[in-house]
């Protein structure tokens, strides 16, 4: 087994910046998240290289399980996508396991937020002042929940961990690499009477919101400035998954143990070297490490996310 390269997966939206196709030089419209890493039924990229080329990631693991995953299962996989947004996503939040998997035959969802760009003063919402599920319904209803939130002026390099639960939205102005297990559950409770492409109102989801809303979940902002340089760095260790920052100068071996890891290019470039094969490593560029590549070599001038499902500690 092999590094793998994998085709995004591109999904235009309303808020979208489309800034993502625009720096590697895609010709697409409208964009506002790429799938990076996916092997989730609603997309799976298509790898771009070896032997493996032309299969998408969920048939590889179908036939290379063992090899691709190590020790962790489909349940441990991760889901990572870039979203940039011009403008304020819905206010939402994401279900457990316990209710994605009966109330939409999906699993449940935490996410991690790197922040790869941010315009000057843009500020995120995670958490609210909320007291009682009530508030937050009356709130929505008289279209004032964006004063019953909590803010986070973000900058580049700052990270943050949104629980199950925790109502939150990305702000206008910017860029992050998200990830998080394998889900694609989201509850929209506020959209700004935004409509879709055709005209219509987005959907809302406001029984299944209120139904999981966590009032406890205020999640707050770590910040790791670009300026600065991170050996290594653990970001977040959830039940879940880990999700570490290094910056790389020169040269640096990383190891997996055990199962698959993931990474993401988050500022410069450089390259990888894996059984004396040598590939590039473009910014903004994404990669799937399977089990069995137990050691690579990556260098260059450039910042990485890494991340690996936590398959000891597994819900």
């Amino acid at each position: 087994m092999y590094p793998l390269m994998l085709k995004p997966i591109y999904d235009q939206t309303v808020w979208g910046r489309n800034r993502i196709p625009e720096i590697r030089g895609d010709k697409e419209s409208g964009v506002g998240a790429s799938w990076e890493i996916s092997a989730h039924p609603y997309g799976s990229n298509v790898i771009l290289n070896g032997e493996l080329k032309g299969m998408n990631l969920s048939e590889a693991i179908d036939a290379h399980e063992r090899e691709i995953l190590g020790k962790a299962t489909k349940h441990d996989l991760l889901r990572c996508a870039l979203s940039d947004a011009k403008e304020g996503l819905s206010i939402q939040n994401h279900p457990t396991d316990a209710y994605a998997i009966p109330h939409d035959n999906d699993l449940g969802k935490t996410e991690s937020w790197y922040v790869i760009d941010a315009m000057p003063g843009a500020t995120l919402m995670a958490g609210t002042k909320a007291q009682s599920k009530e508030e937050v319904l009356e709130a929505i209803k008289n279209k004032d929940i964006v004063y019953k939130m909590e803010y986070h002026p973000v900058r580049p390099g700052d990270f943050i961990q949104i629980e199950s639960g925790e109502l939150h939205a990305l702000g206008g102005g910017i860029t992050i690499l998200e990830i998080a297990n394998n889900s694609n559950v989201t509850y929209r409770l506020y959209d700004y009477e935004r409509t879709d492409a055709n005209g219509n109102p987005r959907e809302l989801h406001l029984k299944k919101g209120l139904d999981i809303l966590n009032l406890d979940a205020k999640s707050k902002v770590l910040h790791h400035p670009t300026e600065e340089r991170y050996e290594r760095e653990t970001l977040v260790s959830t039940p879940r998954y880990t999700v570490e920052l290094m910056d790389i100068e020169g040269e640096k071996a990383l190891y997996n143990e055990e199962c698959f890891s993931v990474l993401h290019v988050v500022r410069g470039s450089g390259s990888l070297i894996y059984q004396g094969e040598e590939m590039e490593l473009k910014y903004l560029q994404s990669l799937f490490i399977p089990a069995d590549c137990k050691e690579i070599i990556v260098k260059g001038d450039m910042r990485i996310i890494r991340a690996y499902p936590n398959i000891v500690k597994g819900e």
